[in-house]
C-alpha cells in the first residue's frame, strides 16, 4: 500500500475543523470519550471521500481502495459506538444524509468533473458543514434547531468563501483589455451572495435577542467587507494566493467564533 490518498482542497480541512469545534462548543456535554469517537468518525468520512476519489480517477492510485475499506471500517466503528455505546440516536440523521450527499458528490467527479463547478463546490461545502449537526448530536444535542442553524451558518461561510475565491480567479479568463466592461459580471455573483448573507444578518438581529443577534453580526461583518473591498481592488493580475488561502483560513475561523457565541446565547 502506497501512503493514503489526502483531500488536496487545503479549504476543506479548514472548514471540518471549523464544523468539529462548532459542533463541540455548542453540544451541551463534551465527554472525552464521544469527542474521540466524533472527530474519528469525522476524519474517516474526509479521508474516505479522497481515497474512493483517487481510485476513481482517470489514472486509479494503486492501494486506493484497501485504503478505503479501511476508512470506512474505522468509519462504522466509531459510528457503531457512538450510536450504540454513547446512545447519540439523532448522528443518524446527518450522517445519512451526508452519506446520500457525498456518493451523489463522488460520482459528478468521476462522471463529468461537475466538482470543480460553483455549484458543485457550493454543495462539497455544504456536506463538510453537516459536520457541525453531527457532532452536536454525536454529543449529546436534541434540539434540531440548532443542529440547522449549524449547519446553514457554516453553510453560509462556505459559499461566501467558494464565491470570494471565484472573483478573484475570474479576470485570468477574461481579457486584460476588456477587463474594465467585464469587471461588473465577474463580480456580481459574489457581491449578489454577500448581499444576501448580510440580509440574512439583518433578519437575524431583528428576531433574535441581544446576544444572539450580536454575535452573528460580528461573525458577518467580515465576510462582506472583504468581498466589498476584494471586488474593489479585481484587476487583471491575479493575487497571492497562498496569501488568500491564509486571510480565507482566518475569516473561516473568526466566523466560527462567533456562530459558536451565538448559538449558545440562542440555545
Amino acid at each position: 500500500m502506497n501512503r493514503p490518498p489526502l483531500p488536496p482542497e487545503h479549504g476543506s480541512w479548514a472548514l471540518l475543523a471549523c464544523a468539529f469545534g462548532l459542533g463541540l462548543v455548542i453540544a451541551p456535554a463534551r465527554p472525552w470519550d464521544a469527542v474521540a469517537l466524533a472527530a474519528g468518525l469525522l476524519l474517516s468520512v474526509h479521508l474516505l471521500r479522497a481515497a474512493v476519489g483517487a481510485a476513481l480517477g482517470r489514472r486509479p492510485r494503486p492501494g486506493a481502495w484497501l485504503w478505503a475499506a479501511g476508512w470506512t471500517a474505522s468509519g462504522l466503528l466509531c459510528l457503531a459506538d457512538l450510536v450504540f455505546g454513547c446512545r447519540a440516536y439523532g448522528l443518524l440523521v446527518p450522517v445519512s444524509i451526508g452519506a446520500v450527499g457525498m456518493a451523489l458528490h463522488i460520482g459528478l467527479a468521476t462522471v463529468r468533473r461537475l466538482d470543480r463547478s460553483v455549484p458543485g463546490e457550493l454543495v462539497a461545502t455544504s456536506l463538510v458543514a453537516l459536520a457541525a449537526p453531527a457532532t452536536y448530536a454525536a454529543l449529546g444535542g436534541h434540539d434540531v434547531r440548532v443542529g440547522v442553524a449549524a449547519w446553514a451558518a457554516l453553510s453560509a461561510s462556505g459559499a461566501s468563501g467558494v464565491v470570494y475565491v471565484r472573483m478573484l480567479l475570474a479576470p485570468a479568463r477574461a481579457a486584460r483589455d476588456a477587463f474594465a466592461s467585464l469587471k461588473p459580471r465577474l463580480g456580481s455573483r459574489a457581491l449578489t451572495c454577500h448581499f444576501a448573507l448580510a440580509l440574512a444578518a439583518i433578519g437575524w438581529l431583528a428576531a433574535s435577542p441581544g446576544p444572539t443577534s450580536a454575535g452573528m453580526t460580528l461573525a458577518v461583518i467580515p465576510l462582506v467587507g472583504r468581498a466589498v473591498v476584494g471586488y474593489r481592488r479585481l484587476s487583471p493580475k491575479l493575487p497571492c494566493f497562498v496569501r488568500v488561502g491564509v486571510w480565507e483560513t482566518v475569516w473561516a475561523v473568526w466566523f466560527t467564533v462567533f456562530a459558536a457565541v451565538a448559538l449558545r446565547a440562542g440555545a
